[in-house]
């Protein structure tokens, strides 16, 4: 009798190592191009004590660049209405703190505050989010799912509510492999009693008592804090500059908005290298590159998970 070596089917592929990248980095590579383009430096100082998250009052290193209009701590922007050179006493509006709804938190001695900035933080961190958002469907974040097919006479298994998609559908047998199920259907609108998530998957043909991992697509998630990692969002690392390039050409038309009231002569003057129209050419030039690299991401996500033949019945 010939002996017969059976093949496993191929692991699912080890996921990316975790990228060490945060929002804050990406805001601040962010903000440098933008500094480039502006040829006008942010004017900043640094808090000489604590504030809290409801005060109205604080005091700076350096007062004699502030003046009346938005003041900027970390991602929270702020209207002042009074200063004093000589002690560093700056005022804020009553109503002053979370302005352009940012949110009001607490700022620490030594915190840098920027005197009216030329792109505030909370604008490129909600057009990092804005663009996280726009990836979907182009790309998406994939994780796992695993459960007991414990039951003989059960063929749907509920998911989570996040799952936009399953890309494959495996069963670990008692060696350890892997063994691609070959009988499955999604439902997205299942009923209650089946799942409560409204999302559920059934297989067919998986042995009773073997563990069944699903793996599926989400939509990104924003990042909702500085140190929120860009691996949170369930991208792969080579989303960043995709990030980057595409909130760039959101963020720089928006200086040629500024460009439309020119209130004084140093500014026109400011304005002369750089004229009406020419933020948004450069804009143009990033989309092209953030179309580009798009392209790019998308062969490389469905490379790594392509589409799998399956029954439906």
């Amino acid at each position: 009798m010939p002996l017969i070596i059976k093949i496993p089917d191929s692991p699912l592929p080890p996921p990316p190592p975790v990228d060490g990248t945060d929002r804050d980095d990406i805001v601040e590579e962010i903000l440098s191009d933008l500094q480039g383009f502006t040829a006008a430096p942010d004017q900043v100082t640094s808090l000489t004590s604590d504030i809290t998250a409801d005060a109205t009052t604080l005091t700076v290193q350096d007062a004699a660049g502030v003046s009346s209009g938005l003041l900027e701590i970390g991602d929270e922007l702020m209207w002042v209405t009074g200063f004093d050179g000589q002690s560093g006493n700056v005022t804020l509006l009553p109503k002053g703190r979370g302005w352009r709804g940012t949110t009001a938190v607490a700022h620490g001695k030594g915190d840098t505050v920027v005197v009216s900035p030329n792109v505030p933080r909370s604008v490129v961190v909600r057009e990092v989010n804005n663009q996280i958002r726009a990836l979907y469907p182009s790309l998406f974040g994939v994780r796992t799912y695993e459960f007991i097919h414990d039951n003989p006479l059960q063929n749907a298994w509920p998911l989570p509510a996040e799952a936009e998609a399953v890309f494959d559908v495996r069963f670990k047998d008692y060696l350890g492999n892997y063994e691609r199920v070959r009988n499955w259907e999604v439902e997205f609108s299942t009923d209650a009693t089946v799942s409560t998530s409204g999302v559920a998957v059934r297989v067919g043909h998986v042995p009773i008592g073997y563990p069944v991992q699903i793996v599926y697509g989400v939509r990104p998630t924003v990042l909702s804090t500085g140190t929120s990692l860009l691996a949170d969002t369930g991208l792969q690392p080579g989303a960043k500059d995709l990030l980057v390039l595409g909130a760039l050409a959101r963020i720089i038309p928006m200086l040629d908005v500024a460009r439309l009231e020119v209130q004084h002569a140093a500014a026109d003057e400011l304005a002369t290298p750089r004229p009406l129209g020419s933020a948004s050419a450069l804009a143009d030039k990033f989309t092209k590159q953030y179309q580009q690299r798009l392209v790019e991401e998308r062969r490389i996500l469905s490379d790594r998970y392509p589409a799998r033949v399956h029954w439906t019945r």
